[in-house]
C-alpha cells in the first residue's frame, strides 16, 4: 500500500486524557514524538510517528485497536482491513478508510456522504 499523508500544524484538542495514556496512532492531541496527519483524499486524522521502516513504528496502539502499524510515506500509520485488524472503537471510534484492499485508521472529521465514524469506508 502506498498512501500520501498531509501533516497538520494544529488541530482542535479532544478530551481523551493525556496523549501518553492514549498509546500511539490515536486522534490528536498527539504524543510528543508524533505529529497529526490526514490522508490526502480521505476524511479524518490521526497521530503518526516518523519512521524509515515498519520496524521503527511503535507497537503500543491506541486503546483497543487491532490494526497493524506500518511505515507509509515516512510516518507510522495503522493499516486495517479483513485479516489485518481494525481501528480502535473507544473512547473515540476509528474508521478504516480503504485505499484499495487495505485501509488506514483515521478518527473524526468525517464529512463525506457514506463515511461514518466507526464504520469501514471504501473510496
Amino acid at each position: 500500500m502506498r498512501a500520501s499523508f498531509l501533516l497538520l500544524g494544529s488541530l482542535p484538542t479532544l478530551l481523551l486524557g493525556s496523549p501518553a495514556e492514549q498509546g500511539y496512532y490515536g486522534p490528536p492531541p498527539c504524543r510528543s514524538d508524533e505529529r497529526p496527519f490526514q490522508g490526502i483524499g480521505l476524511h479524518g486524522d490521526a497521530c503518526a510517528a516518523h519512521c524509515n521502516s515498519t520496524h521503527d513504528c511503535p507497537a503500543h496502539t491506541f486503546e483497543n485497536a487491532t490494526a497493524k502499524p506500518d511505515c507509509e510515506s515516512g510516518y507510522c500509520v495503522l493499516v486495517c482491513g479483513e485479516g489485518i485488524g481494525w481501528c480502535a472503537q473507544k473512547p473515540v471510534k476509528g474508521t478504516c478508510h480503504f485505499i484499495g484492499p487495505i485501509g488506514v485508521c483515521l478518527y473524526g472529521n468525517v464529512t463525506t456522504a457514506g463515511d461514518a465514524v466507526g464504520q469501514d469506508v471504501a473510496p
